[in-house]
């Protein structure tokens, strides 16, 4: 489903509300100073932008030239989120844990895990997958032990498994798991009880020490990250480095541009210092874009939307701009409805991406990256009658890594037939998961990880080294 690409607030005056009903056109936003229901995003863009001349006193600006479009143009959606006003370019500090970087990427939708690393010896899976099953007979099929291969869309990641530089783990999932795309991905964004406004994230940033920059923590994605929110760091939305300048349909973009600039200038406040902080990020990655970017080792990203944004993330890396946290979106794995086709090709990108990725960074480089891939929930063991899957439990998580132990975890494989025989049964918290990543990857304390993760004590999973 795709979200309205609109202003917004910062006291949430415009609320975006999302129907999961299958149909776009039933996004809306609500205004709740009045209640008044919003139906398209130049009515949205007026009002936030009438509201904002008034609050900070400026005069009239053009509703439709000044600060238009989505994430990655000078929106209030990006403007919004920060409070610091000056550049961001001290990179000296400590850095978060042992300087690692962490990229963890949502694949949204409930990915089919058994489609990607699949129980090919499992009889009730075999049974019960008709046209969705994938078997060791299948060209590109890579055998990982007696119980587990690589789905032939995921060869990609075929030598980062046989250098020992990928772990994968079956079973995992959250407790509570309502089946619900939003609810899960709430309380995986969350990761803490319900009385914790933050995400993990974002109290991640806040218990380690920050490292001035302004690309210290982002989402290469259309929108922030539910695990980011919360933050008292800034936090930017990049929805792709081409992309990421003043955009507007006027055909002056020199006068757009000067009139942000205006802004930022003259108005003050968290407005003022947005508009900085937004356009120096943008000027730093548009001084990215033209110098443009060879991957190493014969490395090849692909067309996909995945491999242009772990492409963009490997420049920016390399670049020393002082990341330390990325999140990335990989969207359109709710396969209800014919799963074969349309997750053959979400797989390859997926595979072909992170292949890239890794041989595009080297041995050396990938010493000090972690990737870990997450998803709201697996996908039920039996087909459904429109040839796709169902919403269902237990995933599989893959973590990237020169740090890897080169296993499957997760405990003894038990199987799929079990009480909730339509499931992979959850034997993984993905708490437990990202407080290893933490502790054996990022190189953050206990004390700190029981803060990032409250009322919670994680167990070994063994992924890391």
């Amino acid at each position: 489903m795709k979200p309205l690409d609109t202003f917004y607030l910062k006291d949430d005056a415009l609320h975006q509300v999302h129907h999961h009903s299958g149909d776009d056109r039933r996004n809306f936003l609500v205004d709740t100073e009045t209640g008044e229901t919003i139906r398209s995003v130049e009515q949205a863009n007026s009002i936030a932008l009438e509201r904002m001349n008034h609050r900070s006193g400026v005069g009239s600006l053009s509703r439709r030239t000044l600060l238009a479009g989505g994430a990655g143009v000078l929106s209030l959606s990006t403007l919004m989120m920060t409070e610091s006003l000056a550049p961001r370019y001290a990179y000296g500090a400590e850095p978060l844990g042992d300087g690692t970087v962490f990229v963890m990427i949502y694949l949204r939708g409930g990915a089919d895990g058994l489609s990607l690393v699949t129980p090919y010896n499992d009889s009730y899976y075999k049974s019960q997958r008709k046209t969705t099953r994938k078997s060791l007979s299948m060209q590109g099929a890579y055998k990982l032990d007696n119980t587990f291969m690589l789905a032939p869309e995921m060869a990609g990641l075929k030598k980062a498994w046989i250098a020992g530089d990928l772990s994968i783990v079956h079973s995992v999932g959250i407790d509570e798991n309502t089946r619900s795309h939003f609810s899960n991905y709430e309380r995986v964004d969350r990761s803490a009880p319900v009385q914790y406004k933050t995400g993990w994230l974002a109290r991640l940033l806040d218990l380690t020490p920050d490292n001035r920059s302004q690309f210290r923590a982002f989402s290469h994605a259309s929108r922030m990250a539910g695990a980011f929110y919360g933050s008292d760091q800034d936090i930017l939305a990049v929805n792709g480095f081409a992309d990421f300048r003043v955009n507007s349909n006027a055909t002056d973009k020199e006068t757009i541009t000067g009139a942000a600039r205006r802004i930022a200038n003259s108005v003050g406040g968290i407005l003022g210092q947005t508009a900085s902080q937004t356009l120096n990020a943008m000027a730093d990655i548009q001084g990215l874009v033209s110098a443009g970017y060879t991957p190493a080792n014969g490395a090849n990203y692909g067309s996909s939307e995945l491999g242009q944004s772990m492409k963009d993330i490997a420049q920016i890396i390399k670049a020393e701009r002082g990341v330390q946290v990325v999140t990335v979106d990989h969207g359109d794995w709710d396969t209800h409805r014919e799963q074969k086709s349309r997750l053959g090709t979400l797989a390859k990108e997926l595979g072909d991406a992170l292949g890239a990725f890794y041989q595009d960074m080297g041995a050396v480089r990938m010493q000090k990256i972690v990737v870990m891939t997450v998803s709201e929930f697996g996908r039920t063991t039996v087909e459904n009658a429109s040839l796709g899957t169902d919403h269902g439990a237990g995933n599989f998580s893959f973590i990237l890594s020169g740090k890897a132990t080169g296993k499957i975890a997760g405990g003894s494989w038990a199987g799929l037939k079990n009480a909730q025989d339509k499931d992979n049964a959850i034997q993984t918290d993905y708490r437990s998961l990202a407080a290893e990543v933490m502790k054996k990857g990022l190189g953050v304390d206990d004390t700190r990880i029981r803060q990032v993760f409250p009322e919670f004590t994680p167990k070994p999973v063994g992924v890391l080294a």
